[in-house]
């Protein structure tokens, strides 16, 4: 069955000028480069003042460092901000030091009087902890020594709860490579240390030496009193989790030395809870697999994890972060932190469980009775409704979109009285977008925090006004956006801040006071020299079939300002990442703070912007792939339907040169774009960043973090095999147990059936798609003459992170797709 529809979205003649007009014009990399970013933003009401965290321009910040980690560089560049409520010059909180780093603790940094924000000090990679006194408006640092990313977490009005790790410093700010070679070789010479790594299998097996020890550290800012609870070795103290009344607190941290397990074990990132009672430093170890605290009861009795289970998941090599949205293997289970043991666990089916005191609410496949989860003393609570948030005496449900407060009584309130109005759960469109905006984590997931306040967005016919339920009495509170796009980032009862845009690139914070009439106020206007620039016209929604016939949609943007009238055809570059399945326009997914890749990352050859920018055609193809847990399946062959028929359903719309397609991808977009160049000469160039080519040798291999750097005595191995079996790959077994399926899904044993040019694009310490993928696949091509360029970053990893790689990457793009034929810009047709 072959679907091809197309539909136009937008209006061309009304929503875009051409780019001719002095006011717009197309977007470069150096106009990207330049470009600031908001992060976290928190709100003071009673001193009347906005706090928020400002990326600068990556060509801004000086401490640009060679083989530095990503997450160093991003948070290296930020600063932290405050501005008075009524406008006005923006302060930085405390003086600036060149190459110096400032950065909110969390998404919620405040104490909770609201005196003090934690917040964090990264300079060369040494990182600091601080409190900022919003009273005083004097900021110290705190003295703990700090060499990994802690986990920060206010227990009271002036104690710090952080997680500590005794590893180097070299272990935070290095992935591997020169530095961390050199540091192991200074161990050698001048301690006469021995830098060995050690593992075995079969009758060798015994778990990794890991000596790190991890602690979490109770400090008073204060006195700087300060206590250290011990949770033994590991490699990372991970998230605080205290209970709302009494004296224990739980933590998650990697702890895998004492854990037993079979001689056929992949040793990958297992977590465990430890509770700690802060009156006399017992502790207490949750003994399951991989938990993670989800929350405390009321009373602080009981606790609700999340685990997977044993021992399918050591035997069958199931990938390790993807095994929480296998509901098969999940496992809600409550703690008895009285009885020190598991009572019991959740039905399959529940979802979204929530403490409303000591019983449970969560979701249920169908409405019925409460069912028995076999607990003593707990009573559990179904709704086939989404239960979105709870507090100790209330859950709140949303049906058809108003919103219900109810209690252990079955007393239904409807808060939400609004006319002819519907209301739509506010959340960004991440997690991380969720959580920088500083608003309650609300989403399906059982980690959403006690009630403080819900957002809400009305319904279609109030774009942009937002209801705020909180207090006591859970009244509502209207506020309204300065316009219907603008953004939410932080609200409280007195009002909210909002990110503002005329486009997707330029745009300032205004701050708009709740329930009054009185004019918006502009706090911070950002990216000025981008606030004109003309974006791609779209999207074209494409309606097509995928590699089981069943019908997708896929979307295809025009070059920014062009005259559609029926005579122009573009170059296509089409941007493919197998397994995803878009069904609505991907650009609305993200916004310019979260970097999406089809809006400003300069990172990967994914930017729709700078496509367009340049005369190209951009289609972003939906293509479905089995689920990774359904069993073995061969992905090489089942993308392709879905990536020709989209590549069809564009060329149908007339805009679309058929003699002039290119196809790009990263990642797992890489290993697509391989898989394309081995079954299809469609294409005129071939684009591949960060690739998989041979998935019996990925299936082997050790992360160069593991491999290079035996001073931080990582864990080698585990997480490519259980990728290769029930992760991405979707093998479903071993190379030694089914080989011919490892090679007819492996584009390096089809080498001599390329025939496109191709350009593959490494970073050299790429710890996720090793760079030996691309180094055999253009051995491979090499071998067989074909036409291929390898292009190797030093000191790169998944992304491309430096700014001057960034600018010779997308040079050297532009320059391959002109080399190639595909050539930018319109061919007119009479």
């Amino acid at each position: 069955m072959q679907i091809i529809k197309a539909t136009l979205v937008v209006l061309f003649a009304v929503a875009m000028p051409s780019i001719a007009n002095a006011e717009l014009k197309a977007v470069t990399v150096d106009d990207l480069l330049k470009r600031e970013h908001i992060g976290v933003v928190v709100i003071d009401d009673e001193r009347g003042f906005a706090y928020f965290e400002r990326v600068n321009a990556a060509e801004t910040w000086p401490g640009v460092l060679p083989y530095v980690n990503t997450w160093v560089m991003a948070r290296a560049r930020k600063s932290l901000h405050r501005v008075s409520l009524d406008g006005g010059e923006i302060e930085y909180l405390f003086p600036q030091e060149e190459g110096v780093g400032y950065y909110f603790s969390s998404a919620d940094p405040w104490s909770p009087d609201e005196r003090f924000i934690a917040f964090y000090r990264l300079s060369n990679g040494d990182l600091s902890i601080g409190v900022f006194n919003t009273v005083t408006s004097e900021h110290q640092l705190l003295d703990v020594d700090v060499h990994y990313p802690s986990s920060v977490y206010w227990s009271s009005n002036d104690t710090l709860m952080i997680a500590v790790s005794e590893a180097p410093a070299e272990d935070f700010t290095i992935v591997s490579g020169a530095r961390a070679n050199a540091y192991a070789q200074e161990r050698v010479w001048q301690d006469r240390d021995v830098s060995v790594d050690v593992v075995g299998a079969g009758r060798y097996a015994s778990a990794p030496d890991i000596d790190n020890a991890v602690s979490l550290l109770e400090i008073n800012i204060r006195t700087g009193a300060s206590r250290e609870y011990a949770l033994g070795t590991g490699r990372f103290s991970g998230v605080v989790t205290p209970q709302t009344r009494g004296s224990n607190f739980a933590v998650t941290h990697d702890a895998i030395a004492d854990i037993a397990a079979p001689a056929n074990a992949e040793f990958g990132s297992i977590s465990r809870v430890t509770i700690i009672d802060r009156n006399t430093g017992a502790s207490s170890i949750v003994d399951a697999c991989d938990v993670r605290v989800v929350s405390w009861s009321s009373s602080g009795r009981y606790l609700l994890l999340v685990s997977r289970q044993l021992p399918g998941w050591w035997t069958d090599g199931h990938y390790k972060d993807l095994d929480f949205q296998d509901y098969e293997r999940r496992v809600y289970s409550v703690f008895d932190n009285e009885r020190g043991e598991i009572i019991g666990s959740l039905p399959k089916e529940a979802a979204n469980p929530k403490w409303v005191g000591d019983h449970l609410a969560y979701n249920a496949s169908s409405t019925g009775e409460p069912k028995s989860i076999g607990l003593e003393t707990i009573q559990t609570i179904t709704s086939s409704t989404p239960i979105i948030a709870a507090s100790s005496d209330y859950y709140f449900t949303l049906e058809e979109g108003d919103l219900w407060r109810n209690d252990l009584r079955d007393a239904r309130t409807k808060l939400s009285a609004v006319a002819d109005e519907e209301l739509a759960l506010f959340a960004g469109r991440s997690a991380e977008s969720k959580a920088q905006a500083g608003l309650p984590f609300l989403s399906s997931s059982a980690d959403t925090p006690p009630l403080s306040s819900l957002v809400f967005k009305l319904g279609e016919t109030s774009s942009g006004q937002y209801m705020l339920f909180s207090g006591d009495d859970h009244a509502p509170v209207v506020i309204a956006a300065p316009d219907p796009h603008a953004v939410l980032l932080a609200a409280t009862e007195a009002g909210g801040v909002f990110l503002s845009r005329s486009n997707e690139y330029g745009g300032l914070l205004t701050y708009v006071r709740s329930g009054e009439t009185a004019e918006p106020v502009n706090l911070y206007r950002f990216n000025e020299q981008l606030a004109e620039i003309a974006l791609a016209i779209g999207p074209i929604s494409l309606e097509h079939a995928g590699f089981d016939d069943r019908p997708v949609t896929s979307w295809l943007y025009l070059p920014p300002g062009v005259p559609l009238d029926g005579r122009a055809k573009f170059p296509l570059v089409v941007i493919a990442y197998a397994e995803t399945v878009y069904p609505d326009d991907p650009r609305s997914r993200g916004s310019f703070r979260t970097a999406e890749p089809w809006l400003a990352s300069l990172s990967t050859t994914n930017n729709m912007e700078l496509f367009a920018a340049r005369g190209y055609a951009v289609l972003i193809p939906s293509i479905p792939l089995p689920k990774r847990m359904d069993g073995p399946s061969d992905p090489m062959q089942q993308m392709m339907p879905a990536i020709l028929s989209a590549l069809d359903a564009a060329l149908a719309t007339g805009w679309v040169d058929e003699e002039r397609l290119a196809l790009t991808g990263q990642s797992y977009g890489g290993y697509t774009t391989l898989s394309v160049a081995v079954q299809t000469d469609r294409f005129d160039a071939l684009i591949g960043q960060a690739v998989v080519s041979n998935l019996s040798s990925q299936f082997g291999q050790f992360s160069p973090s593991s491999r290079l750097d035996a001073a931080s005595k990582r864990i080698p191995g585990g997480s490519q095999a259980e990728m290769a079996v029930t992760g991405q790959q979707r093998m479903g077994s071993t190379p030694a147990s089914d080989p011919e399926r490892y090679v007819r899904n492996s584009p390096l044993f089809f080498a001599d059936q390329v025939t496109t040019p191709l350009m593959m694009i490494q970073g050299d310490l790429d710890a996720t798609t090793f760079v030996t993928q691309a180094e055999e696949m253009y051995t491979a091509l090499r071998r067989e003459g074909k036409d291929v360029l390898f292009v190797r970053y030093f000191g790169e990893q998944h992304v491309i992170h430096h700014p001057q790689h960034q600018r010779d990457m997308w040079e050297r793009v532009f320059a391959f797709l002109e080399d190639s034929g595909v050539m930018p810009g319109p061919k007119t047709f009479h």
